[in-house]
C-alpha cells in the first residue's frame, strides 16, 4: 500500500489509547442493549437504544482508524 492511501500513523502510545477507548464503547454498547431490552417506558427505551447507536459508531469510527493505520482492533 503506498504512503497516500495508507493511513495516520500512530505512535504505540496512541493506538492504546484508541484500542482502550474502543473497550470502553464497546462495554456502553453491551449495556445500552442489555437496558434497553429490560426498560418498560418506551420513550427511555429509544433514548437507551440512540445512545447505543452513537457507542456502536464510535466503536466503527475507532477501528476503521485503527485498521487504516495498519492495526487489526481487538476483538
Amino acid at each position: 500500500m503506498s504512503a497516500q492511501m495508507r493511513g495516520p500513523r500512530l505512535s504505540a502510545l496512541e493506538k492504546h489509547y484508541i484500542e482502550e477507548q474502543l473497550k470502553h464503547e464497546r462495554l456502553c454498547l453491551t449495556k445500552c442493549n442489555t437496558f434497553a431490552n429490560q426498560l418498560q417506558d418506551p420513550q427511555l427505551r429509544q433514548v437507551v437504544q440512540n445512545l447505543g447507536q452513537q457507542c456502536q459508531e464510535h466503536v466503527q469510527t475507532l477501528s476503521n482508524l485503527l485498521q487504516q493505520s495498519g492495526f487489526t482492533p481487538p476483538a
